[in-house]
């Protein structure tokens, strides 16, 4: 991340012009055959790629077309003589959908007539495209942030995947984030006959051999051009990573030990029902002795603040009913935010923070076995100082100790700017309260930022020294594409499954254009769940490093015996 993508790719643009091109796929004549370029990338990055375009070319040079928002151009034929498209994911996914759902029925039509031995229906055989994106056959598709479509079961996935192109780019610094699957969507993308194919995919390449990894490695040597700021910025300053292990105090302590006791007790019950600790253990009488003792220790607890134990698990809306997969991840959510602050607790996760933290199910499903108290009605219920934003954590403590440190260090000349990252927002805006008690100016770049005021956010920061000093970054909204080189000490708050994201988190200041060295500060609560996640990162980042640099080693993905390093079944 940070060595130019977005640059080398305008280059290439360029370049493709002044040299001109022929065309070595044949046209189909539904389509309009166009010399310009589509960029999809997200939402956030449109006026990045707009503005880096102007400042690099000469007016004239390069024709761009946003295509973006409500007024956007209508016109296929338009939309093909723009040297440059530039639009977003969601608007792929969106144009494209009668595409895809169309080539979706083509295909169950033809899996039907190679077993009825009948042709399919004249109509089955056309694809509709009404979009005008999906009406144009471009020069060049590029892909920004090509991890977007991980998922090659995704919407947005297949619909970038129908897009008619004659040559193909996926850009991204981290192609594997976790698993190889991930890697699949981008060979699908870019039409890497045989292998395109899922079916030949598994058979062949993922198929956990070490023939399958030797052919792995033999297709991203082909396709992959890898570089690294060891290899090619020796100018960069020095960047340091420093963790700061945490202990909980006294009463986060109680409150995370009673959740992961419960937590430990519903995963058994859970691998007990699916028959997992009967294959694995042998005896499943022992099992059943071992849960039911932990669970007498629970019952055995009366009093927690010096409240009845059951006030507070209703507080926190933890009922003990059916189990399910939803009601154990929701667990495993619920102690990684007991590490950073217990106000989370009463916050009911919405459906993106689910998938996020890798819960496909139904919103509705996960939440019939947990039923979060709504934090506007927490005066009606009881409600401890800790599970107040007013409350300093343990991380929290921490972080305003860095912070102080940081300012003392920092003079009218060169003041120090720190950008502080975080997967929750509602953390965000416990850790706002706290800037503001202290004094300290700070700005938001979160999902509910307009793309115009982000910009603009992002410009003040890294242009004006004396401006705000603090910068808070949702992990989703900031974590791909931001140029913050303003900032050269970067905090992680807390600790998040996929290695890549909290990589590409780094990166938005150690990047091209920073001067100053660069600290990155990782927050890790000690005996706690965050141990085990930075376990499982590191097994994530060999497996990613293991296709990536041709590695044999390779490492597997989260499965029910992670789930029992995480609670120590």
């Amino acid at each position: 991340m940070g060595l130019g993508k977005t640059l080398t790719s305008i280059a290439l643009i360029l370049l493709d012009k002044q040299l001109g091109f022929t065309k070595k796929s044949t046209v189909s004549p539904s389509l309009r055959d166009a010399s310009g370029t589509l960029v999809v990338c997200p939402a956030s990055l449109v006026h990045h790629w707009k503005k880096e375009i102007d400042k690099r070319v000469k007016p004239l040079k390069i024709t761009v077309c946003l295509y973006h928002g409500p007024t956007r151009e209508k016109s296929a034929d338009r939309l093909a003589r723009y040297d440059v498209v530039l639009t977003t994911y969601s608007i792929v996914e969106r144009e494209a959908k009668d595409l895809v759902d169309s080539s979706s029925l083509k295909k169950k039509k033809s899996d039907a007539w190679l077993t009825t031995k009948g042709p399919p229906p004249a109509t089955d055989r056309c694809k509709r495209r009404d979009s005008p994106l999906c009406q144009v056959h471009w020069r060049r598709i590029i892909l920004d942030e090509a991890h977007t479509i991980k998922n090659p079961k995704c919407m947005t996935s297949m619909a970038a995947c129908c897009l008619e192109a004659e040559s193909r780019w996926a850009l991204t610094g981290t192609p594997i984030q976790n698993n190889t699957k991930d890697l699949y969507a981008i060979i699908k993308f870019l039409r890497c006959s045989p292998f395109d194919e899922f079916k030949v995919w598994t058979k062949w390449v993922d198929d956990k051999s070490t023939r399958g990894t030797a052919r792995m490695n033999t297709i991203v040597r082909s396709l992959l051009l890898r570089r690294t700021k060891q290899q090619h910025l020796t100018c960069l300053p020095t960047r340091d990573s420093v963790i700061h292990n945490i202990s909980l105090c006294n009463n986060e302590k109680e409150v995370y030990d009673l959740l992961q006791l419960y937590s430990k007790n519903m995963l058994k019950t859970y691998l007990d029902n699916k028959g997992e600790e009967t294959r694995n253990r042998g005896i499943a009488s022992q099992s059943y002795a071992a849960r039911d003792d932990k669970q007498d220790t629970l019952s055995g607890k009366k009093f927690i603040f010096g409240k009845e134990l059951h006030e507070f698990l209703d507080m926190i809306g933890i009922l003990k009913q059916d189990i399910n997969a939803g009601t154990i991840l929701l667990l495993v959510l619920r102690l990684r935010q007991c590490c950073s602050h217990l106000s989370l607790l009463l916050q009911v996760p919405d459906d993106t923070e689910c998938k996020a933290n890798g819960i496909d199910i139904s919103l509705e499903d996960q939440m019939m076995n947990m039923s979060i108290v709504d934090s506007s009605s927490t005066e009606d219920h009881w409600s401890p100082s800790e599970f107040k934003e007013s409350f300093v954590s343990s991380k929290i403590h921490c972080l305003l100790q860095e912070l102080h440190k940081l300012k003392h260090l920092s003079s009218d000349r060169k003041p120090i700017k720190s950008v502080i990252v975080s997967q929750w927002t509602r953390m965000l805006d416990v850790i706002a309260y706290h800037l503001r008690k202290h004094g300290l100016k700070y700005d938001f770049i979160t999902g509910s930022v307009s793309l115009k005021k982000r910009s603009e956010i992002v410009e003040e920061f890294n242009s004006n020294p004396y401006g705000v000093q603090i910068m808070l970054v949702s992990l989703k909204a900031g974590g791909v594409g931001l140029n913050l080189i303003g900032g050269s000490h970067l905090f992680l708050i807390d600790q998040h499954w996929n290695p890549a994201l909290e990589a590409q988190a780094s990166d938005r200041i150690y990047r091209v254009g920073q001067k100053n060295d660069v600290v990155i500060h990782r927050f890790l609560c000690v005996d706690t769940i965050e141990e085990k996640i930075a376990a499982l990162q590191e097994k994530k980042k060999a497996l990613a490093d293991s296709v990536l640099k041709g590695s044999k080693d390779a490492a597997k993905s989260l499965t029910l015996q992670d789930l029992r390093m995480l609670f120590g079944v």
